[in-house]
């Protein structure tokens, strides 16, 4: 696909917008933001418009991760959006 990044640096923020014109990319607009080099914020547009903005806090690099707190079964019938 055809693909730009552009990247922003404000003081301890690094912003990285990316964006494309290929009709096959599903993702509109990503948005990523690093603040003192570590992931603070990540935002998207999917193909149907919808915005989903994940942010981060408290990242602990050292500590093992549980891996049940990372499961998750949609509800029956819900359209799920493959990224």
């Amino acid at each position: 696909p055809d693909i730009q990044v552009k990247r922003e640096v404000k003081g301890s923020k690094v912003f990285y917008h990316v964006d494309s014109t290929s009709a096959d990319f599903q993702i509109k607009d990503l948005q990523v933001l690093f603040d003192k080099k570590t992931l603070a914020q990540m935002s998207y547009v999917d193909e149907v418009d919808n915005r989903t903005t994940l942010n981060f806090s408290k990242i602990n690099f050292s500590k093992k991760a549980d891996s049940k707190k990372f499961s998750y079964t949609p509800p029956a019938g819900a359209k799920v959006t493959e990224l």
